[in-house]
């Protein structure tokens, strides 16, 4: 083992400890280790002397008065009722943000196409009232809002469907993080 991963494994190990303490054991290790690597020992070799990172961090634990009971109950995970308990605080209500921002994507994409359509088709259909019912200003006006809407609708539909694509991004980021939160990862702590 590198002293690269031997100080990684032994911080983790030592996050029930407030940041400024676990940094001051992590840089007595890391001291030991470039001292001993100036006088010619290998690092794998001094790895191997100093033990598993984890006893290590364990003793360092022991002597801070984090007691040896926070390890083990750190190790063991959350209790069952406290992961049913998030995933009703906080599984349900990301679901249902899930499922409304599905919902505003959808909305957003069938009122983008059918802007276009009802422009269209009412392009077409004022355009043949001028062919068999004579021409008119009114209908002549009509012809010319349909296919300004049909316009906005054209012009509008790239930035919607850039808005939809963001929001099933910011869907499965709620997703990933809700899921996380629920198994009881958190950032800087090895499963």
């Amino acid at each position: 083992m590198k002293a690269k991963q031997w100080l990684k494994t032994f911080q983790r190990a030592l996050a029930l400890l407030p940041r400024a303490e676990r940094e001051r054991a992590a840089d007595y290790y890391a001291e030991l280790f470039a001292d001993r690597m100036e006088a010619g020992e290998e690092e794998e070799s001094i790895a191997r002397e100093l033990g598993d990172p984890a006893a290590a961090a364990r003793a360092v634990l022991s002597e801070s008065g984090a007691g040896e009971a926070a390890p083990a109950a750190r190790k063991a995970g959350r209790p069952g009722w406290q992961k049913a308990l998030l995933a009703c605080g906080i599984g349900i209500p990301a679901v249902i943000a899930i499922i409304a921002l599905g919902c505003i994507a959808v909305a957003l994409a069938t009122s983008g196409v059918l802007l276009i359509l009802a422009g269209l088709g009412g392009t077409g259909s004022a355009f043949l009232l001028i062919a068999f019912e004579g021409f008119s200003g009114g209908l002549l006006a009509l012809g010319g809002i349909m296919l300004a809407a049909a316009g906005v609708g054209c012009m509008l539909a790239p930035p919607l469907l850039l808005l939809i694509r963001l929001l099933f991004k910011l869907c499965g980021t709620v997703w990933g993080g809700t899921a996380a939160l629920v198994r009881g990862k958190r950032e800087g702590q090895a499963k």
